[in-house]
């Protein structure tokens, strides 16, 4: 005489990807001489415009899963899902303008929102951390056992901008 347990498993794991860095933003210089003469006439626009920009994290993948299984004895389903981490924001550098107002140019714009000098160093932000989720389920006739675990990735991290100087 002999007596046998069946047992079905399923297993599902699943990890997302990682999200790309940002690129970094180069330095800038402006510098022009005395005679400088912007005259702008539209919305928007701008006498002077220097910036250094570092480019966002990417974000991290989605990761999920589906797991079961049915067994005549005992069934078994595990689900592991892990989101991707987010990629890091890239730097911004120094921005420099030397207007070269002081030796007799002149900037003059018109219109809605439209600025004399704009300078600025803006470092990307961090790129967010992927989501997950899983399910698991099984038909066991003497028993079911069913589990899972889901993480979502971390984010990425912001950097650091650079300084800003403007000189008339």
């Amino acid at each position: 005489v002999s007596a046998g347990l069946y047992v079905s498993a399923s297993v599902g794991v699943a990890v997302g990807g990682e999200g790309g860095n940002g690129g970094n933003g180069g330095k800038v210089t402006v510098r022009a001489d005395g005679n400088l003469i912007a005259d702008t006439d539209a919305a928007g626009s701008g006498g002077i415009v220097a910036q250094s920009i570092g480019g966002g994290g990417g974000n991290g993948g989605r990761a999920a899963t589906i797991s079961g299984a049915a067994s005549t004895g005992v069934s078994v389903s595990l689900g592991v899902t892990v989101g991707g981490w987010g990629g890091d924001g890239g730097k911004s550098d120094l921005v420099i303008v030397d207007s070269g107002m002081n030796g007799g140019g002149s900037i003059v714009t018109k219109g809605a929102n439209a600025i004399g000098i704009l300078a600025q160093s803006v470092a990307g932000s961090g790129g967010n951390g992927g989501d997950s989720w899983g399910a698991a389920g099984g038909f066991g006739v003497n028993a079911s056992i069913n589990a899972t675990v889901t993480i979502g990735g971390g984010g990425g991290k912001g950097n650091i901008s650079g300084d800003v100087a403007v000189h008339n």
